[in-house]
């Protein structure tokens, strides 16, 4: 089984995408949903053993993970790769004050610790990250209904497209040969 991390700043698209491949068919969690537990000080962790559990479970060819909390880091060697979404601050303030399945990023304070996060988290996941996917242009871009994911055996690599542009390739040193995921807006 192939393991996948899509990690980012709270407003970067994971649980968009997530859900997006769980419609496809995909394995794929959110760790935001029942994954983390809460710290005093309003941050979140996973919960390591069930987070253990669900590594070690091979019941699909691929395992899509989304999340960023502190503690993903003891996770990171187990996954093949590790994609880090990102986006301009102001769409990720449109995104977190427009959602609605989570409260983050709407209390008095969460701008702050999202601007922190940015500017000192962002960087050293940026730095463990194997792609870094940077949000589109147009907001409407990142909406599932835009996107695909296709995986397709007979090609090595990954890639990560948008508008036809190629944006990046992980090559099949990690494992990951004769697989491809390709996502791009749907015409």
């Amino acid at each position: 089984m192939k393991r996948i991390l899509l990690t980012g700043m709270s407003g970067t698209g994971k649980s968009s995408v997530i859900h997006a491949l769980t419609d496809l068919g995909y394995k794929a969690i959110d760790t935001d949903e029942g994954w983390c537990e809460q710290l005093p000080d309003g941050r979140q962790r996973w919960h390591e053993d069930a987070i253990a559990t669900l590594m070690a479970t091979e019941d699909a060819d691929v395992l899509f993970v989304a999340g960023c909390e502190e503690n993903q880091v003891l996770f990171h060697p187990q996954f093949d790769l590790i994609i880090l979404l990102s986006a301009p601050i102001h769409t990720m303030m449109q995104r977190l004050g427009a959602r609605t399945g989570n409260p983050y990023g709407k209390a008095p304070g969460d701008l702050g610790r999202v601007l922190d996060d940015t500017k000192n988290i962002e960087p050293l996941l940026r730095g463990a990250a194997d792609h870094d996917h940077a949000a589109p242009r147009r907001s409407d871009e990142h909406s599932p209904s835009r996107w695909r994911v296709s995986q397709r055996g007979d090609v090595s690599g990954i890639r990560v497209c948008r508008e036809g542009e190629f944006v990046g390739r992980y090559a099949s040193e990690r494992g990951l040969a004769g697989e491809r995921v390709v996502a791009q807006p749907c015409p």
